[in-house]
């Protein structure tokens, strides 16, 4: 399966989007820029820019369960702090795929 629709938040930043290919490069839309780069078919970096200066990157990992891990270093305003939050990764039909890009 390669089509997602992935939804997760970091602190107050919510991220939700559809995922129409998840072994080429993907953005997934919300109060943040999030740019991933996929290194196998379900893992690899990421990175993401937003308001305040908000800034970060990390590894993820597309879960067979339904959730995405995403871990990482984000800074806001000049304060960083290290996180892990569990995103959800839902399938979806690739034919009803409707990526932003």
């Amino acid at each position: 399966m390669k089509s997602y629709r992935i939804k997760g938040n970091i602190d107050d930043a919510l991220q939700e989007g559809d995922v129409c290919d998840i072994t080429k490069p993907f953005t997934v839309e919300g109060t943040l820029k999030f740019e991933f780069t996929p290194k196998s078919p379900t893992s690899g970096e990421y990175t993401y820019s937003g308001p305040f200066n908000a800034t970060g990157s990390g590894p993820y990992e597309i879960r067979p369960d339904g959730t995405m891990l995403v871990d990482g270093t984000g800074c806001i305003m000049g304060k960083c702090a290290t996180y892990s939050h569990e995103w959800e990764a839902k399938p979806i039909d690739p034919a009803t795929c409707k990526q932003g890009k």
